[in-house]
């Protein structure tokens, strides 16, 4: 799927995903403590 990307774009697309899933994973932790 990504050959004959550059490595400095898989590495920008992987750091891409990384923030997106600690957004995500920020978002529900700040849900649940407004829960209690």
């Amino acid at each position: 799927m990504l050959l004959g990307v550059p490595f400095e774009e898989k590495l920008k697309i992987l750091i891409f995903l990384f923030l997106m899933l600690i957004i995500t994973l920020g978002i529900e932790k700040v849900r649940e403590i407004r829960r209690k």
